[in-house]
């Protein structure tokens, strides 16, 4: 079974990210690609920063997640 990233969609195929074709009825897990891992930690990062710098009006009004497209209850598929 084969990785794909659940951000930029490559497919990790001997220890490579790519850009490959997916064979019909083939099963996929997904996870993040290192690039993509590192940004989303990043991010997160930035936002708990924020939280705990003193701007928790930003995180409870959910103006954060909004700027990410992330209303209140959403989930990640």
């Amino acid at each position: 079974m084969r990785r794909m990233c659940c951000v930029c969609q490559r497919i990790e195929e001997k220890r490579a990210w790519r850009y490959v074709p997916i064979k019909e009825n083939e099963q996929l897990t997904h996870g993040y690609c290192p690039e993509c891992f590192q940004a989303v930690m990043l991010e997160l990062q930035a936002l708990v920063v924020l939280k705990y710098k003193g701007n928790n009006k930003a995180m409870k009004s959910g103006k954060v997640q909004q700027q990410r497209g992330l209303g209140r209850g959403d989930a990640c598929a």
